[in-house]
């Protein structure tokens, strides 16, 4: 999913967090965008994270889902697609999903 990256989230009271930076987070999502957003809908419910909204496709061109994890951060896991005729006009060259 992230390409030989490596993005931690750890549980906001772990020991390895200093105690001015643990809490629950607000405000921060994280995009990955995957070849396979219906397998990656799979995987993180079965892992049990918690679906804040379904899987679906969106008018502006994306198909996605978005997860909370533990400390709160969303996780929106996109797949471009073809965007509606009305947004087409907002994107540039190439950029246009296919």
């Amino acid at each position: 999913m992230f390409n030989g990256s490596i993005l931690y989230s750890l549980y906001h009271d772990h020991e390895t967090i200093p105690p001015e930076g643990r809490g629950e987070s607000r405000g921060l999502i994280l995009n990955f965008e995957v070849a396979d957003v219906d397998a990656e809908d799979a995987r993180l419910r079965a892992a049990g994270l918690s679906v804040v909204k379904s899987l679906r496709d969106e008018p502006f061109g994306q198909r996605h889902v978005i997860f909370r994890d533990p400390n709160g951060i969303l996780i929106d896991v996109i797949r471009p697609i073809p965007p509606d005729a009305e947004f087409t006009d907002g994107y540039v060259g190439d950029a246009l999903p296919t």
